[in-house]
C-alpha cells in the first residue's frame, strides 16, 4: 500500500446515500423529522468512527516514527567512540533528594554550541532496560559543560533550579492556558575514567530553533511570544509573590535553562537578582491576552513606561494571535497558593502529591523520568496517551473545563475561613451530589476567593 492509498484511509466515511434521503423526503413531516434526527444520529456515528480511526493512524504513525528515527546524527561516527562509564545523579523535587545510578554515554569531544557560561557536546546514552539496550537504538542528549571550573555544588543548585521550575510549569498547565509548557528534564553526568571527575548536566536534543524569550534582567525578545510572558508573570501570582521564573528559553514551548528570582534574594545561585530581578521584569512585560484571561494584576507602571512598551517592538498589536482552543477553553483564573506567611514552593510541592493522588502523574515528583524511560516501547504508550489526551480534551465542554475539579486541588485553593464555610453548607444542605449547587457554591467560592487576592496584592507589590 503506497502513501496515497494510506492516506485515504484517514477520509470521512461517505455520506447518507441519495436513495435513502429521497425516500425521507417523501414522508409525512413526523417521519420527515425522524429522518433528520436519524441523520443527525448518522452524522455523529460518522464523524465518531472518523475519530477513531484517524486516532489510531496517528497512533501508528506516532509508533513508526519512535521504532524508525531519522537520526541527525549519523554524520559523527557514533560507532567509532569509546563508550564511557559514569554515574548519573538525579533529582527529586518533590522528595527533595538525590538517587545515583550507572550508565554508559558515548560523548563526542567537538561542542557544537557555546554560551557565556557553558559549551554543550552531542552524546549518546545507552538504554537501561528492555530489548532495544544497543547504540542503534541509544538517545540523542545535549551534555552541557561550565567553560570555567566552578565548585561541584553549582551544577547541582542548577538542577534543583530547573527541576522546581518544572513544576512551576505543571501547575501552569493546571490553569488550562491555550498552549501547554514543559521545562526539560536535567541531571548530573560525573565521568569515572578522568583523573579529576568532570561534571556535565544532561539533557535531552531537541530538533528545532533555540529561541531566548525573556532573560533574568527584563530582556523581552523581538520574537512576539505570549505563553513565555505570561508563565513568567504566573508564576509571580501564584507564589503570593515569593518568586518568578524568568530566563525562558528554548525549542518552541520546551524551556531550559530557567533562572528563578526569589524575594529574599535566597537561593538559586548567583543569577539570583532578588526583587531588584522581578523589578526588571515587569519594567519589560505588558500584559496580554493570556494575562488577562487569568485575571493576573497588571504591574504600576508610569504613563511614560507604558507609553515607550506600546511603542516599542513588543506592541500588544504585534503579539501572535491566539489558538482556536484558547476561546473554547479559557485559562483558570489564578490566585495565589499561600497566604501571607506561607511558604509558595513547599505548598505547591504538597500540591502535586495530591494531584498525583488523584491519578494524574507529575512527571517532575517521580525518579522515573525521561532519563530513565530510556526503551522505544515506552515512547510508543506516551504518543499513545498524548493522542488520546488531545481527543478526550477537545471533547470537554467550557463548564467541565471551568468547574470540574479533583477535591484535592479545589481544598488547596481555598482560605481555612473558606473550608470551614464549605463544611457548614454541606451540613446545612445535605449531600453535595447535586451538580448545579456544587457547581453555584464553587463559583461564590472563586469570586470571593479573587476578591480577596486582588485586596491582598495592592499592598504586596514590589517598588517598580
Amino acid at each position: 500500500m503506497d502513501d496515497s492509498e494510506e492516506w485515504q484511509l484517514l477520509e470521512p466515511l461517505c455520506d447518507i446515500s441519495e436513495s435513502t434521503k429521497q425516500k425521507f423526503s417523501q414522508l409525512d413531516p413526523l417521519d420527515n423529522r425522524n429522518y433528520q434526527q436519524f441523520e443527525h444520529d448518522h452524522r455523529s456515528s460518522r464523524l465518531s468512527e472518523g475519530n477513531r480511526e484517524l486516532m489510531h493512524r496517528w497512533q501508528q504513525l506516532a509508533a513508526w516514527c519512535v521504532k524508525h528515527p531519522d537520526d541527525p546524527w549519523v554524520k559523527f561516527h557514533f560507532d567509532k567512540l569509546p563508550v564511557r562509564d559514569c554515574k548519573r545523579h538525579r533529582y527529586s523535587c518533590i522528595q527533595q533528594c538525590w538517587t545515583v545510578d550507572d550508565v554508559q554515554v558515548k560523548l563526542h569531544p567537538e561542542s557544537f554550541a557555546r554560551g557565556a557560561m557553558r559549551e554543550c557536546y552531542r552524546l549518546k546514552k545507552l538504554g537501561s532496560r528492555g530489548k532495544n539496550d544497543d547504540w542503534d537504538h541509544a538517545q540523542n542528549y545535549v551534555a552541557k559543560k561550565y567553560i570555567r571550573n566552578v565548585d561541584k555544588e553549582v551544577l547541582f543548585e542548577d538542577v534543583k533550579l530547573q527541576m522546581d521550575s518544572k513544576l512551576w510549569a505543571e501547575e501552569f498547565n493546571r490553569h488550562h492556558p491555550p498552549k501547554k509548557i514543559d521545562i526539560f528534564q536535567v541531571c548530573i553526568l560525573e565521568f569515572l575514567d578522568e583523573s579529576e571527575h568532570a561534571f556535565y548536566h544532561l539533557e535531552r536534543f531537541i530538533e528545532g530553533e533555540y529561541i531566548k524569550y525573556n532573560s533574568n534582567s527584563g530582556f523581552v525578545s523581538d520574537v512576539c511570544r505570549q505563553t513565555p510572558q505570561a508563565f513568567s508573570h504566573f508564576t509571580f501570582e501564584r507564589s503570593g509573590h515569593q518568586l518568578i521564573v524568568v530566563d525562558i528559553q528554548g525549542v518552541g514551548d520546551l524551556y531550559t535553562d530557567p533562572q528563578i528570582h526569589t524575594a529574599t534574594g535566597e537561593g538559586y545561585g548567583n543569577g539570583n537578582l532578588g526583587t531588584k530581578g522581578m523589578a526588571l521584569f515587569f519594567h519589560s512585560h505588558l500584559c496580554n491576552d493570556i494575562c488577562r484571561s487569568m485575571c493576573l494584576t497588571e504591574f504600576d507602571l508610569a504613563a511614560s513606561e507604558r507609553n515607550i512598551l506600546k511603542g516599542g517592538g513588543n506592541v500588544e498589536r504585534n503579539w501572535t494571535s491566539m489558538t482556536r482552543s484558547s476561546s473554547n477553553r479559557p485559562a483558570s483564573i489564578c490566585s495565589s497558593l499561600v497566604e501571607e506567611n506561607g511558604n509558595a514552593m513547599e505548598e505547591l510541592r504538597r500540591r502535586t502529591v495530591s494531584v498525583n493522588s488523584s491519578g494524574r502523574r507529575s512527571s517532575a515528583s517521580s525518579f522515573c523520568d525521561e532519563h530513565s524511560t530510556d526503551t522505544q516501547h515506552s515512547d510508543v504508550r506516551f504518543y499513545s496517551d498524548y493522542f488520546e489526551q488531545v481527543v478526550h480534551d477537545s471533547d470537554k465542554s467550557m463548564a467541565k473545563t471551568r468547574f470540574t475539579s479533583s477535591c484535592s486541588s479545589n481544598l488547596f485553593d481555598l482560605t481555612d475561613s473558606e473550608v470551614k464555610e464549605r463544611m457548614h453548607h454541606d451540613s446545612q444542605f445535605g449531600s453535595l451530589s447535586s451538580c448545579s449547587s456544587r457547581m453555584t457554591r464553587h463559583i461564590t467560592q472563586e469570586a470571593e476567593r479573587e476578591a480577596y487576592w486582588l485586596e491582598k496584592r495592592k499592598f504586596s507589590r514590589p517598588a517598580g
